[in-house]
């Protein structure tokens, strides 16, 4: 889930987004802390890239302009 205080700050960067020229890509990079297993860290951190995709396409961002990885 994204957190209510980081949605005005998704709004913003969405409308910079839909004003970039067509085959503009951006990667979403998604974290964690080096704290507990490795292996679900990478999985929360793919998570977290994927709910900010997610919410920015939900706010008009054209999905093929944005890629998510989760680092880690």
């Amino acid at each position: 889930d994204i957190p209510a205080d980081a949605k005005p700050i998704l709004a913003k960067a969405a409308e910079v987004l839909k004003k970039q020229p067509a085959g503009t890509t951006v990667e979403i990079g998604g974290y964690t802390d080096n704290k507990g297993n490795a292996e679900a860290n990478k999985k929360l951190s793919q998570s977290r890239a994927d709910a900010v995709k997610k919410q920015l396409v939900a706010l008009g961002v054209s999905e093929a302009m944005l890629k998510s990885v989760g680092y880690g």
